[in-house]
């Protein structure tokens, strides 16, 4: 008797796990919301555009807490002799902390793309990632308050978390320009899609 209720458990435990096997693989599963507390996102580039000088939108005033996303794919090297060029870049009128909240780069001797951000009083706090050519990539990164001032700096990488800190010298910056590519870096050879920035104000 204690064995068949034991084989009837065991049964119906492979057919719950068969059940959320399939429903993982059909995407049926549903992922827990990220906590945005009820701000929408600036949906600033939605179809592909070419990376070339364009400027998307001015913030009057930015808050130590955001998020920041977008897709990129650089199709070829730049020409110029310049190791660097530029992706997209977000900037208050300054060559101080916050000229880079956040930027992004190639360079291309090391087929790298380059994170730059102000975190912990460095106006270029940059993480380094090997990237290939024709390939299309999601970058998000946060900001998000943590406690006691100190906020959570984070970069994602198609979906994988692959840096994260504490910034402890998060400030609000004001006139923030973002920018595909920037007035000062020959942009990048390929395209853009699906820039969004959140502002938690």
């Amino acid at each position: 008797m204690i064995w068949s209720q034991i084989l009837a458990t065991l049964f119906l435990w492979m057919v719950h796990f068969e059940d959320l096997v399939a429903a993982i693989s059909c995407g049926k599963m549903r992922k827990i919301p990220e906590n945005n507390h009820g701000v929408e996102p600036m949906v600033l580039v939605d179809h592909e555009e070419v990376i070339e000088l364009k400027t998307k939108r001015v913030i009057p005033v930015l808050s130590p807490e955001w998020s920041f996303q977008v897709k990129f794919n650089i199709s070829a090297n730049h020409t110029t002799t310049d190791d660097y060029c530029s992706i997209v870049h977000v900037a208050h009128n300054s060559q101080l902390y916050g000229k880079r909240t956040p930027a992004l780069f190639y360079q291309r001797v090391n087929k790298e793309l380059l994170v730059d951000s102000a975190v912990n009083g460095n106006n270029k706090y940059r993480n380094r990632y090997g990237i290939m050519l024709n390939t299309e990539y999601n970058v998000e990164i946060r900001q998000r308050y943590k406690s006691g001032g100190v906020y959570k700096y984070s970069i994602f990488l198609n979906g994988d978390e692959v840096h994260s800190t504490d910034n402890t010298q998060a400030q609000q910056f004001y006139d923030v320009t973002v920018y595909i590519s920037n007035p000062w870096v020959f942009p990048c050879i390929g395209v853009v899609s699906e820039l969004k920035m959140t502002n938690f104000l």
